[in-house]
């Protein structure tokens, strides 16, 4: 995988988010839906964009329209 942005607050925006995605991905009965969440909001709490919180959209479609709206979360 790879880890990037534009203009990051740093290295270490980079770090959080690549270690918060190898973390979730051992965490048993999660998908790479819950993988991308967890290095997006890692990002964020390192320091994220120079320029403040910026928007991010996440949408997975599964096949035959299986979804699980108990586990939806939003990306403030």
């Amino acid at each position: 995988y790879s880890v990037q942005g534009n203009l990051l607050a740093g290295e270490k925006v980079l770090a959080a988010m690549a270690h918060a995605f190898a973390v979730a991905r051992e965490v048993e009965s999660t998908e790479l839906a819950d993988w991308l969440m967890a290095a997006l909001e890692a990002g964020q709490a390192a320091g994220g964009d120079r320029r403040g919180e910026q928007s991010a959209a996440l949408l997975v479609v599964r096949e035959r329209g299986v979804s699980r709206p108990e586990r939806s979360r939003g990306c403030s």
